[in-house]
């Protein structure tokens, strides 16, 4: 008690009700009627021992350990979380009564002088619990707002793939169902769509035009009908266009004798 009037940190009506209480509880402390304990996890060392045979040992954060009778350390308990809250409580302290004939009434004063701090406990309480009710909804709506989404992305990659599956087979039937010369000038088509010509990529652009004339080389073999389809489809200044600057010198040269075959065929 003088260490918590030392400290002046807790609230003053209740170091006052509590002085007189434990004056009076005296007479039946020393006949053993009573008695005071310490409870809970914070006790500490002073749940443990008996009052002038404690031999604590103290570890400092700094330095090194001691043994003392009492601990250093005084636990209190405030409704505010600022480091500066001032009317504290001590807590995890008890009385036990052996045997009582009836209500103490310096117990029972002491409770009704200090019920409105335990109102404003109570108060406290409930608004912590309050707050906790709304942070656990606020929590389970983000989750069913991140559930829900989850849940739309899915549908939305799984309507995709179905889309892009539905629109390669549709692709897959037509290309099935498409004559020689139609399905050359198809997959000339494709092999230039994602094509960029680059003077730094020369073993692209020599793969590219290797396809390119192994296709027109097979076109040879078609029949007149087809061999004009490509003929049409593919003139020079068209497959120019498609092939994006791949055919210059040499290439220009081979392509257009190609085309020049097939239409003489």
């Amino acid at each position: 008690m003088k260490l918590l009037v030392e400290l002046d940190c807790v609230d003053d009506n209740w170091l006052s009700s509590t002085k007189i209480l434990l004056e009076s509880l005296k007479p039946a402390m020393a006949e053993g009627r009573i008695m005071l304990v310490r409870l809970g996890k914070y006790g500490g060392a002073e749940n443990k021992t008996i009052k002038k045979l404690a031999h604590i040992r103290i570890k400092p954060s700094k330095g090194a350990a001691f043994f003392a009778q009492e601990t250093l350390t005084v636990w209190l308990a405030s409704d505010s979380q600022s480091k500066n809250a001032q009317k504290m409580l001590p807590f995890g302290w008890a009385i036990i009564e052996i045997n009582p004939q009836g209500d103490n009434r310096a117990l029972k004063a002491w409770c009704e002088k200090n019920h409105s701090s335990l109102n404003r406990i109570k108060q406290v309480h409930q608004k912590w619990e309050q707050d906790r009710f709304h942070e656990i909804e606020q929590q389970q709506a983000q989750l069913k707002k991140e559930q829900e989404a989850e849940q739309q992305r899915k549908k939305e990659e799984e309507d995709r793939i179905a889309k892009e599956l539905a629109q390669k087979q549709e692709q897959q039937a037509k290309r099935a169902a498409m004559s020689e010369g139609t399905l050359c000038v198809d997959n000339i088509k494709l092999l230039f769509e994602n094509f960029t010509y680059n003077l730094r990529n020369q073993s692209e652009n020599d793969a590219k035009f290797s396809e390119l004339k192994e296709a027109l080389i097979v076109a040879q073999q078609f029949s007149l009908n087809e061999k004009q389809i490509v003929v049409n489809e593919l003139a020079y200044k068209k497959l120019a266009a498609i092939a994006k600057g791949l055919l210059v010198g040499n290439k220009e040269k081979e392509i257009k004798s190609l085309l020049q075959q097939l239409r003489e065929a």
